[in-house]
């Protein structure tokens, strides 16, 4: 599943809330070849620590409000202790970060997941649609939304909603990406009962229904003739209105 963002997102998505996502995110160097997981991702303790950032200018809000000035490390431990999984991608699509929470939740190391590396825990049925909204966004420099399935340290999978945006230099120039993923399993788990729910409604309606000729009621699996709208409203969630058709109101009502 997938929502496309058209271009002109671009500017509403610099609100206080992406941009100071990003200005985390900057505050996080990529992973060199070779680099310890603790010197790459930016945890929180003494040897984790990010390096710094430049300072965040204090009035960067769109509604007016001041905020408040964070170094480097504030930064890492902000996005290390995030309730969120956070993943960074450099401009040519490679993933060069991932915080502590979605290690934790995939249970696989950072150098596992670099790269293209992610996408081995997506489900393989939704592996193929999961990268070409992925790479396509990032040929189009838009924001994308999508769920897929994303195996979990226990070798479950669980649906994931998957929200990234490109990040953009001072000079509007385009460096990459960065993105947040929430579980919704719950979510999704719901409307898919509901789905089926409808659809053994609907079942429930097949097979051979007996119509009067003349008054057109049903007769139900009681032997009770109901009218239509009253049979469908038991075995269904559909809603009615009453219309007349043409013949109907020629021969009842000649002179409309």
């Amino acid at each position: 599943m997938s929502v496309p963002c058209p271009r002109e997102e671009r500017g509403a998505d610099r609100s206080l809330e992406n941009l100071l996502l990003r200005r985390f995110l900057g505050a996080l160097r990529p992973h060199q070849a070779g680099e310890s997981r603790a010197a790459s991702s930016g945890g929180a303790d003494a040897e984790r620590q990010a390096p710094e950032a430049p300072e965040l200018v204090s009035q960067v809000s769109d509604r007016g409000r001041p905020v408040a000035r964070l170094t480097g490390t504030e930064y890492g431990a902000l996005v290390e202790q995030a309730p969120i999984m956070i993943w960074r991608a450099d401009g040519s699509a490679a993933c060069d970060y991932f915080n502590e929470r979605w290690l934790e939740f995939t249970g696989r190391t950072l150098e596992q997941e670099l790269g293209d590396g992610w996408a081995e825990g997506v489900h393989p049925e939704d592996r193929h649609r999961c990268l070409s909204i992925y790479r396509e966004a990032f040929e189009r420099r838009e924001v994308f939304e999508m769920e897929y399935r994303l195996r979990r340290h226990d070798g479950d999978y669980c649906w994931v909603f998957d929200r990234g945006v490109p990040l953009f230099a001072p000079a509007d120039q385009f460096v990459g990406y960065v993105g947040s993923c929430v579980d919704v399993t719950e979510r999704v788990v719901g409307r898919e009962l509901i789905r089926r729910a409808a659809e053994q409604d609907l079942q429930s309606l097949r097979g051979l229904l007996t119509i009067c000729s003349h008054c057109k009621k049903i007769r139900d699996g009681m032997g009770q003739w109901q009218r239509l709208e009253s049979y469908l409203a038991g075995h269904s969630r559909a809603d009615f209105s009453h219309g007349i058709c043409p013949h109907c109101l020629e021969e009842h009502f000649p002179e409309c």
